[in-house]
């Protein structure tokens, strides 16, 4: 329903409201991508007129990468929930954070190379800036779980071993079709690479 130019006036922020056009909008930039979806699309989505919307964003650019920045933020918070409230071995919780990390929107894209492209362009620091907060993360999960001890005479880092399951985990979001699948894909091959950590948890 389209609100006529006399309320313009009336029309003013509100609380809660940015989050809502935020989550309005990852959802249409994830089902319809970043070059098809337009502003007019984001506030017809949430009943709001155009210029609504520009009391929050100016530009397009603009709401994307606010959009990235939540998702990311939103991500790297339930990963490190599963990683350190939930209970189970080191591979269960690192399953569940890479579910949380690239597992939340397999499935539910349009195209998922035209919306890398878009998020390296429009977001290149939030994009490297959360890659590099997810794999320390990681590193000091390992670190907890004393693995740099186990990996001293292999010579091999935490680092290393959360590089190796990032590459795992970014091959696989592109070949399956469902988070679960994703999930029991990513069980079988991270139990190859914790293997010797496994064997001494016994």
């Amino acid at each position: 329903m389209k609100r006529t130019a006399n309320k313009l006036p009336t029309e003013s922020a509100e609380p809660g409201r940015r989050e809502q056009i935020l989550s309005a909008a990852l959802g249409l930039f994830l089902r319809f991508g970043y070059k098809k979806t337009s502003m007019d699309d984001v506030a017809r989505s949430l009943e709001l007129s155009r210029q609504a919307l520009y009391l929050y964003f100016n530009t397009k650019e603009e709401l994307f990468r606010a959009s990235l920045h939540q998702a990311f933020e939103v991500a790297l918070h339930d990963a490190r929930r599963c990683l350190v409230e939930s209970k189970g071995t080191l591979s269960d919780r690192l399953v569940a954070a890479y579910g949380e990390w690239f597992g939340r929107y397999i499935g539910l894209q349009a195209d998922v190379q035209e919306l890398s492209e878009a998020s390296r362009r429009v977001g290149p620091d939030l994009t490297e800036h959360a890659e590099q907060a997810f794999l320390q993360l990681m590193v000091h999960t390992f670190k907890r779980e004393r693995l740099p001890d186990l990996l001293k005479r292999s010579g091999v880092r935490p680092l290393d071993v959360a590089m190796t399951l990032d590459s795992i985990a970014r091959g696989l979001k592109h070949q399956v079709k469902s988070r679960e699948e994703f999930s029991q894909r990513l069980r079988r091959e991270f139990a190859v690479v914790l293997a010797p950590y496994a064997a001494t948890e016994k």
